[in-house]
């Protein structure tokens, strides 16, 4: 494979990273105000790795258009392990609302003597599913899971593949 081949194909897969983050990102928000889906805190932790990889897939994009190619490289390795923690994220949020086991976060547990400051500003529990797939059961954070660590396994055989190319 060409040099100019191998810089083309980073550039675009830099700007799918980035296109692909922000979808998922587009949607937990018009789930959220659109169709009143109330995020918990483990959601909201879910939707910072895809800004972050909007950000990367920018950068590979630029490195990889500047003709770097190790650092374009670097950063769909880093883009990859994103993913992948968003993945741990997801699958633990599965875990607390399943009851597999409780949430050690603050924000997750319900608490009785905040009930008046609930009432003004509603918080969902992580425990609680706010929507589920009629057909399959899958929960958002399931689906998540499934979709981040497929999308960390892929950037993660790319920039293994590139870095054979680049030499």
């Amino acid at each position: 494979m060409n040099f100019m081949k191998c810089v083309c194909q980073t550039k675009i897969f830099g700007l799918l990273i980035a296109f692909i983050s922000a979808a998922a990102l587009t949607s937990a928000l018009i789930a959220q105000y659109g169709f009143d889906l109330k995020p918990c805190v483990l959601c909201l932790y879910q939707r910072v790795p895809y800004i972050v990889n909007i950000v990367l897939g920018l950068v590979i994009f630029r490195h990889a258009h500047r003709g770097h190619p190790k650092a374009a490289t670097f950063m769909i390795t880093l883009a990859g392990l994103v993913f992948l923690i968003n993945s741990a994220i997801a699958f633990y949020h599965v875990g607390v609302e399943q009851h597999w086991w409780v949430s050690v976060l603050e924000g997750c547990k319900f608490d009785p003597t905040r009930l008046r400051e609930a009432m003004y500003e509603p918080a969902a529990r992580c425990d609680e599913i706010a929507w589920q797939d009629p057909l399959l059961g899958i929960t958002m954070a399931g689906y998540n899971f499934v979709f981040c660590l497929g999308l960390g396994i892929i950037c993660l055989i790319t920039a293994k593949h590139s870095k054979m190319h680049w030499r």
